[in-house]
């Protein structure tokens, strides 16, 4: 480089290659192109409460709650149950509230003699 050349490439850095940065291969740009089948598997699975239209989680629907615990009675975490952050927060709560009114036990005895 001679004095007063900058390094600076307006298409990419040192290892981008004639094409100026710029990618030359195909994206998958047709109607059945890697780019859709992307877009699909990024969609997040609806929850349990989205799929049968629930819009409101009491505390006395025992059978609803118990559907988010698991057998030794804890509260299952975001990742499986989908729900959102609203929705977690709802359970969480509708469940301490079940717990504390003896509708749910807050531990399951899980050994079986």
């Amino acid at each position: 480089m001679a004095i007063g050349q900058s390094s600076f490439r307006p298409g990419g850095g040192p290892n981008r290659g004639k094409a100026g940065g710029k990618n030359t291969r195909g994206r998958g740009r047709g109607p059945r192109g890697a780019s859709a089948a992307r877009i699909r598997a990024n969609q997040r699975k609806p929850s349990y409460l989205d799929e049968h239209r629930i819009d409101y989680i009491d505390y006395k629907d025992i059978k609803l709650l118990q559907k988010f615990c698991n057998p030794q009675g804890k509260i299952l975490p975001r990742r499986l149950t989908r729900l959102t952050n609203f929705q977690q927060r709802a359970l969480t709560a509708a469940v301490k509230r079940a717990r504390h009114l003896a509708l749910m036990p807050f531990v399951m005895d899980t050994e079986a003699y």
